[in-house]
């Protein structure tokens, strides 16, 4: 390995290690530009997966996820790799709200693919005062995992109650009565399991559900 290459690969791994250390909980992947995983430590197999480390490392992205999903982050690698700057990109998955750095790193060797590192941290963080440094997107898709049962409606509602709202100014921001609200709400907790308003909020909130989110295309 000429003195670049290893320069380069070492600057990798420790951008790598860097991640790891600053949050042990946090989901690390390194990953190709045409979506080849790299590497893949165990809180992100576990959390985009369920998964181990082993099953996903030199597999693609479209193996593992569905493709729209898939093809989503692979244009974030494109334009990352093209002006150099960071993307924080905001999504939900299984039903879990997480939020998504990726940097890229160009490639371990000369003439190799370029590379990007994504850390993930599960909710959504404040980035003020470094927004010059990133471009931060809101992802196209969902994967609302056991929310999927949800009908848009009753995602709106959902979404609405984690505001702390009423029925009655739910109902008006949704041009629908309370007492419809009321059935949604009723409805919402019979196919989530739950019993209480308070509930209902708590899984909003880890969802990171707004409004807007209801009309996402839902990806499995």
């Amino acid at each position: 390995m000429t003195t670049r290459q290893g320069a380069s690969a070492q600057q990798q791994s420790s951008s790598i290690a860097a991640a790891l250390q600053s949050n042990p909980l946090v989901a690390v992947s390194l990953v190709d530009c045409e979506g080849k995983v790299v590497f893949v430590n165990e809180q992100a197999a576990r959390l985009f997966l369920d998964d181990s480390p082993k099953n996903c490392i030199g597999r693609s992205l479209y193996e593992l996820f569905p493709r729209k999903w898939a093809d989503e982050r692979i244009l974030l690698f494109g334009q990352a790799q093209q002006d150099g700057r960071s993307r924080v990109l905001r999504s939900i998955r299984n039903g879990r709200q997480i939020q998504s750095t990726i940097t890229p790193l160009g490639a371990a060797e000369p003439g190799g693919k370029p590379r990007f590192l994504v850390v993930t941290v599960p909710g959504q963080h404040d980035i003020q005062g470094t927004e010059g440094s990133f471009d931060v997107v809101e992802s196209a898709y969902a994967d609302l995992g056991p929310l999927d049962v949800l009908t848009q409606r009753e995602l709106e509602v959902l979404a609405l109650v984690k505001q702390g709202l009423t029925n009655r100014e739910i109902g008006k921001l949704l041009f629908r009565s309370a007492k419809t609200v009321e059935n949604h709400i009723g409805v919402i907790n019979q196919k989530l399991h739950t019993s209480s308003r308070v509930q209902l909020a708590l899984i909003a909130q880890r969802a990171g559900l707004e409004l807007s989110d209801a009309h996402l295309e839902r990806v499995r």
